[in-house]
């Protein structure tokens, strides 16, 4: 049963991986040129900021929580 899974995950995230791209495709295809606003849009909401949890640090010198 576990090779089926995997197998129907690998097969929903490829089907799903082109319908956004098929998606993408649509919207930005031939506007680029035309509209370019709608392209920067785009890649503007694809930005992510790093985030997380800054090492704990006293005197510049890197300590372990034990």
């Amino acid at each position: 049963m576990w090779n089926k899974y995997k197998s129907y995950r690998k097969e929903t995230s490829s089907e799903i991986n082109k319908a956004k791209n098929n998606y993408i495709s649509q919207i930005l295809g031939d506007n680029v040129k035309s509209y370019p606003k709608k392209f920067w849009i785009y890649i503007k909401s694809k930005h992510q900021e790093e985030t997380g949890v800054p090492p704990l640090k006293k005197d510049n010198v890197h300590h372990l929580l034990n």
